[in-house]
């Protein structure tokens, strides 16, 4: 049975998603158990403390190397915060896409107050040296020749200078260093420094194909900014897969990197915890992308993974998709406790082209016709 929590908007063809992989079924809504909250308690609190969630995300990655990648904090972040009820995260390819997300928010602000929660929110990784820890004003300058390098470092993107040449941000390093603890860094230095870009979302918020013909006849930005904090539905599912009882959310937001529409898929457990995610964009030319598919190590081996690749699948074809791709993270593509991201891929079809590329940082790309 599907649950619209928006009623007066249901899908076209609600479906199961899966084609024959579980059984749906409608189950009431139960209280989280004492327990179960508490437990629920203990992951915000790692949601809220850097450091609590760095640890955790050296847990996912498993690689021996200090430091962690954007997208394995994304992952951290998005187990952890149960209170966040939609979410959505996607790459950024360039510095000229991180300066027009954050232009876009601010124009979207003009015509409506947006809370925080209500915003996106760009965080950049790039490599640092020593003379950071002294940086003048928080102003993050080239190295010199010899100078020892810091690794990565993540920080958030809080706007932009006047020119647009330098992007602002707060840092994790306390009130004490730059600008009471806010810096900037210059396009030239992460041309040649940056690493990744990633762009959150509350996909609660945002626009989606029912905003289209709002959008259209929008002649303010107040008009605008409304049709951006209209709350967005989602669809429930309650489901049996392989004796468990779970259940599995779709819901809808828009990429402007890509300029298409994007699915969200997740898995819950029956107390609501979130243990896996699909993020499915529908791009030109007939093509779906899976930029995101990742199961919590704890639930793996239970299938989960190959319930969101068909209900993605499933998702591609109500778009008329005549081929999808499945993105492999460099994060993921590491020896060792990786090797079941290596054979996920070709187990469910696809064939795996291996070039690295960066923004993101992939090691392959999976094709398969649908």
């Amino acid at each position: 049975m599907v649950v619209a929590d928006d009623p007066g908007h249901v899908p076209a063809s609600p479906s199961g998603c899966v084609e024959g992989s579980f059984t749906v079924y409608h189950l009431a809504m139960d209280k989280p158990k004492p327990f179960a909250r508490q437990r629920l308690e203990a992951l915000d609190a790692v949601s809220l403390n850097p450091h609590a969630a760095y640890i955790w995300g050296k847990l996912v990655d498993q690689d021996p190397r200090e430091g962690t990648t954007l997208i394995m904090g994304k992952r951290v972040s998005t187990f952890c915060d149960f209170r966040q009820r939609q979410f959505f995260y996607e790459p950024l390819s360039s510095y000229d896409s991180i300066l027009r997300s954050e232009q876009r928010t601010w124009q979207i602000s003009q015509g409506t107050w947006l809370q925080n929660h209500q915003r996106d929110h760009v965080a950049i990784h790039f490599d640092v040296f020593e003379s950071a820890y002294a940086a003048p004003h928080g102003r993050i300058s080239f190295p010199a020749p010899g100078e020892r390098g810091l690794g990565g470092h993540a920080v958030l993107v809080t706007g932009w200078t006047d020119s647009g040449d330098s992007l602002m941000f707060v840092n994790s390093w306390g009130a004490g260093w730059g600008d009471r603890g806010f810096g900037s860094v210059s396009r030239g230095y992460l041309d040649r420094y940056l690493r990744d870009a990633y762009l959150s979302r509350n996909a609660r918020y945002g626009y989606t194909s029912r905003d289209y013909d709002a959008l259209a006849r929008a002649t303010t930005a107040r008009e605008i900014g409304q049709t951006w904090t209209r709350e967005n539905p989602r669809w429930r599912y309650w489901i049996k897969h392989r004796g468990l009882r779970l259940r599995l959310y779709l819901y809808e937001t828009y990429s402007f990197e890509d300029d298409a529409p994007v699915d969200v898929i997740e898995v819950r457990t029956g107390e609501d915890q979130r243990i896996g995610w699909a993020i499915l964009f529908h791009e030109q030319d007939r093509v779906s992308v899976l930029k995101e598919l990742f199961v919590w190590p704890t639930w793996r081996r239970h299938g989960i993974g190959t319930l969101l690749e068909k209900a993605a699948v499933s998702e591609a074809r109500k778009w008329h998709a005549l081929t999808i791709k499945l993105y492999f993270h460099t994060a993921d593509a590491r020896p060792g406790p990786r090797i079941a991201g290596r054979t996920f891929g070709p187990s469910a079809g696809y064939e795996w082209h291996w070039r690295r590329s960066y923004y993101p940082d992939l090691a392959a790309i999976g094709v398969k016709a649908v």
